[in-house]
């Protein structure tokens, strides 16, 4: 344990406080995790639940210091495109028109049948 500090009911789980890292750490990455005692017949807030950093601990000649951050690498100056040829573009709408086509024949046929029917002649039975 690093430090342990006071907070009050009004401190609305807000804190700042200053901790110090024992002599003898070694350089390089930390966490440093936080959690709250829960107060006595207070159900509101669910209290333990821990906060985490991550702090990197550097040695008195700056070794373990953050690497620096990647370089970018250049981004193309252009963009690559694919168009479609005029012949796919007219074979898709030829598709196109035919399954409509179809779809309006099976349509009309089967509107066709449905009124196709003729009533029997008086006297006639079916």
């Amino acid at each position: 344990m690093l430090a342990t500090v006071p907070m009050g009911p009004t401190a609305n789980t807000l804190f700042k406080t200053t901790v110090t890292i024992p002599v003898g750490t070694p350089p390089g990455p930390a966490v440093l995790i936080a959690t709250q005692d829960p107060t006595p017949g207070y159900v509101a807030v669910g209290w333990g639940v821990p906060a985490r950093t991550l702090v990197t601990v550097t040695g008195p000649d700056g070794d373990g210091a953050p690497p620096a951050p990647p370089a970018v690498l250049d981004r193309p100056a252009t963009l690559a495109r694919a168009t479609a040829s005029a012949g796919s573009f007219m074979l898709v709408a030829l598709s196109v028109a035919a399954a409509a086509v179809l779809a309006a024949g099976a349509a009309a046929l089967a509107a066709k049948r449905s009124t196709a029917r003729v009533a029997p002649a008086p006297g006639e039975r079916r």
